[in-house]
C-alpha cells in the first residue's frame, strides 16, 4: 500500500494533534485534516516502535526517573539543557519528556532531586 507521508512526516503530524492514546487517534475523524492513515502500525512497521512513540506521550513517571537516573543530570538547567540538546531528535525518548514535570507528574512527584536520581 503506498503512503502518503513518511513514517517521520506522519508522526510529525499526528504528535502536533495532542493524541493521548491510540484510540483517540482511531477515534478521530475530520476528513482532509491530516491525512495519516488509520492503519500506520502495519504501514510503518519497519520503524514503528509503539502508540506512544508515535503519539509523542511522555513516558510514565517511573520511566521518565529510570531513563534520567543514568544521564548524570544534576540540576534542573541541565535538564532544561538535556531537552533541548535531545528534544529535536523525535526518535529519542527525550523528545517526549514534559519540559515542566513538576507540573505534568503531580502525582508521585518528590522533587527535582528525585525526578534526576541525585542522592
Amino acid at each position: 500500500m503506498k503512503t502518503k507521508y513518511s513514517f517521520r512526516e506522519a508522526r510529525r503530524i499526528t504528535r502536533k494533534h495532542g493524541f493521548h492514546t491510540e484510540q483517540e487517534f482511531l477515534d478521530y475523524d475530520c476528513p482532509g485534516a491530516y491525512g495519516v492513515q488509520k492503519d500506520v502500525a502495519n504501514m510503518y512497521s519497519d520503524e514503528w516502535r509503539g502508540w506512544d512513540d508515535f503519539l509523542g506521550v511522555p513516558p510514565s513517571f517511573q520511566e521518565g526517573k529510570a531513563y534520567l537516573k543514568g544521564q548524570g543530570l544534576s540540576s534542573i538547567d541541565a535538564y532544561m539543557t538535556f531537552l533541548k540538546a535531545n528534544g529535536e531528535n523525535e526518535d529519542s525518548i527525550s523528545s517526549r519528556f514534559p519540559c515542566k514535570p513538576d507540573k505534568f507528574y503531580k502525582e508521585g512527584w518528590q522533587g527535582w532531586n528525585d525526578w534526576l536520581g541525585i542522592g
